[in-house]
C-alpha cells in the first residue's frame, strides 16, 4: 500500500480511494486559516476548526481518501501550507467535510478497528462530542 511520510493532496484518481490505496501524490497543499473548499475534507488538531489557536495545523483534500495508519504522517501548516514535524496520529480534534457523494470515516485503531465515528457532507464536528473521542485516530477511510 502506497503511503507517504506527509499528508499530501492527492492528485490521483477517486478510484485509487475506492480500491484502498492510501495517501499518494501531489503537492502539499494548505489553504489560508480555515478555508476549507468546496469539495473538501478538512482535519484540524485543534477543536473547533483551530479558531484561536496559534499552532494552526490542518490538513486539506479534494477527493475521497484513505489510510489505514496515520502514524508517519505530519499536519500542514494551514497559514502556509509548509510541512511540520508534528504527527498526526492520536491528535485529530475536529473535522469539516465539504467533499461530495460520500462519508468520511475516522477510527480509533489502525486497520479500520475500535471506536468509530462516521461524517456526511456538510457536517462540521468536534471529535470530543462523538464514539471517537478527542485526539484518538489512528485511520480513516471514506465510502459512497
Amino acid at each position: 500500500m502506497l503511503r507517504t511520510r506527509r499528508i499530501l493532496r492527492l492528485t490521483a484518481a477517486a478510484g485509487l480511494a475506492a480500491a484502498g490505496i492510501g495517501l499518494s501524490g501531489g503537492s502539499a497543499q494548505a489553504g489560508l486559516s480555515h478555508v476549507c473548499g468546496v469539495g473538501d475534507i478538512c482535519l484540524y488538531k485543534h477543536y473547533d476548526l483551530n479558531d484561536g489557536y496559534s499552532d494552526n495545523k490542518c490538513i486539506t483534500n479534494e477527493l475521497a481518501w484513505t489510510d489505514p495508519d496515520v502514524s508517519g504522517n505530519t499536519w500542514l501548516d494551514c497559514d502556509n501550507g509548509s510541512t511540520t514535524s508534528d504527527g498526526m496520529d492520536n491528535d485529530l480534534s475536529s473535522l469539516r467535510h465539504r467533499g461530495s457523494g460520500y462519508t468520511f470515516h475516522v477510527y480509533e485503531h489502525d486497520d479500520y478497528l475500535g471506536d468509530s465515528s462516521s461524517f456526511g457532507v456538510g457536517i462540521d464536528g468536534h471529535l470530543g462530542a462523538n464514539a471517537i473521542g478527542d485526539n484518538r485516530m489512528s485511520s480513516f477511510s471514506t465510502s459512497v
